[in-house]
């Protein structure tokens, strides 16, 4: 690889790190993406907090939710 070229993709990586330690929400194009990251992975987590019919064949108990 070209010497100059491996010192702009190291700065460029050097950079990003940087920006990425200064301000966490850099990494994101936009705040939609930002909040769209963050609360994508409470989705699982709604079907928990649901009361469930109990798995168990023939029992119809309530199931205890968080």
């Amino acid at each position: 690889m070209d010497k100059e070229l491996q010192a702009k993709i190291e700065y460029a990586i050097d950079k990003a790190i940087a920006d990425f330690q200064k301000d966490k929400e850099s990494i994101f194009a936009n705040e939609k993406d930002t909040i769209k990251y963050k609360y994508e992975s409470l989705s699982p987590l709604k079907k928990w907090t649901k009361k469930q019919t109990c798995i168990v064949k023939g029992c119809n108990i309530k199931s205890i939710s968080l």
